[in-house]
């Protein structure tokens, strides 16, 4: 009798003590594998590789002082307003190929406006030599 009920109880409680496991699964309920929530999209990559180009132009100009500081806020308030535009885009999970393009442009529009205002400001700081002092 006391063999059975010592293997009743860790029997009992080997059951108990196995619990599910908190952390990320990659089964067939998750994303993992689902088309529309893919990360290697082409253009979903893109998009991520712009946004790094614009956001480290950004940080290279700030760092070099080829920024203003006021230049630098009006770049970066541009580049949060374009992050929240691809978030309500992709809230779906997939941009589509108008959306794709809109944030293509406006990330184009900001590395040019970024590589055009460091230029203006060491423009305007050197003389007009782009880096060089005039003297």
């Amino acid at each position: 009798m006391k063999k059975i009920l010592i293997v009743a109880i860790l029997f009992a409680f080997g059951l108990t003590s196995v619990q599910a496991q908190n952390y990320p699964q990659y089964d067939r309920y998750s994303s993992y594998n689902d088309p529309y929530h893919k990360k290697n999209d082409r253009r979903s990559t893109e998009i991520d590789r712009l946004q790094f180009e614009v956001k480290k132009g950004i940080e290279t100009g700030v760092r070099r002082r080829a920024l203003s500081p006021r230049e630098a806020s009006h770049l970066q308030n541009e580049y949060r307003r374009i992050a929240a535009l691809e978030r309500k885009y992709s809230n779906r999970g997939r941009l589509s190929n108008r959306e794709t393009r809109i944030l293509k442009d406006k990330l184009l529009r900001l590395m040019a406006d970024t590589q055009r205002l460091s230029k203006d400001y060491r423009n305007s700081r050197a003389g007009g030599q782009y880096g060089r002092s005039r003297y």
